[in-house]
């Protein structure tokens, strides 16, 4: 005696039925069926769809690439992130000569850090005592000395103990001439103006992580002048440079 739960699954066998959506087909129902092929708007529908997302991977892709490259380029001062920005004021001391007449000054400069490298600011210089170099046709008088300008600074390896710093100096200088006797003559002699010209390297110390010192030399060069027989030939040379540097780096 055969189940009547085995006489289905026989049956079912012998016809090929399988249940789909609820009902029961056979084999020859699907052989019936007709595949509808796509019609010429179906096709040219799906043409213009890959064409409008052509269209739009085009457009946004530019946009993309170039947000890519603004936060992964790299900077003339810092590879990719900002710039830091520090600032700092410096004291210093200048000694030199003109004309076998030697001289000292002193200088204040002050200008901003950027990534404790690239240095830009003005720098003052005026000298301390009056000086008579050789050849000056004024009788019973002296020189003074005064420059200003910007500076342009250049530091390597600022995290080690010593480093090295290379400023150049770009401004104007001047010669005043001074009595010895009577303060009347100052207004007749006059002054002379001349642009200057002051490249130097520096080895400086890191003393503290806000006060440095350096000590170094530079080579001063000024446009053609004469006054009174000195001319920029006795004035050009070289410099002896002390600093102190006070400042956030």
């Amino acid at each position: 005696m055969k189940s009547p739960l085995l006489k289905f699954f026989k049956s079912q066998n012998e016809r090929h039925e399988f249940p789909v959506s609820g009902r029961f087909f056979n084999d020859t129902d699907f052989s019936k069926q007709k595949m509808n092929k796509p019609s010429e708007d179906d096709v040219v529908a799906c043409f213009y769809k890959a064409f409008a997302l052509l269209c739009v991977l085009t457009l946004a892709f530019p946009q993309w690439a170039i947000s890519q490259e603004k936060t992964t380029s790299e900077t003339l001062f810092k590879k990719g992130g900002s710039t830091r920005v520090g600032f700092f004021l410096e004291p210093g001391f200048h000694l030199s000569s003109a004309g076998n007449a030697g001289f000292g000054s002193i200088s204040f400069r002050g200008g901003a850090v950027f990534n404790d490298r690239l240095s830009l600011g003005a720098i003052y210089q005026a000298s301390v005592n009056d000086f008579r170099p050789e050849g000056l046709q004024l009788q019973n008088s002296l020189l003074d000395y005064r420059a200003a300008g910007m500076f342009l600074e250049y530091t390597v390896f600022s995290g080690k103990l010593i480093h090295a710093t290379f400023p150049l100096i770009i401004g104007g200088g001047e010669l005043d001439a001074d009595s010895e006797s009577d303060d009347l003559f100052e207004d007749i002699w006059g002054e002379r103006n001349f642009i200057l010209l002051e490249p130097g390297a520096r080895l400086e110390i890191n003393v503290s992580q806000n006060i440095r010192f350096n000590i170094g030399g530079s080579w001063r060069f000024t446009s053609a002048f004469n006054f009174w027989g000195v001319n920029q030939g006795a004035f050009m040379g070289p410099v002896a440079t002390a600093g102190l540097k006070i400042g956030i780096f």
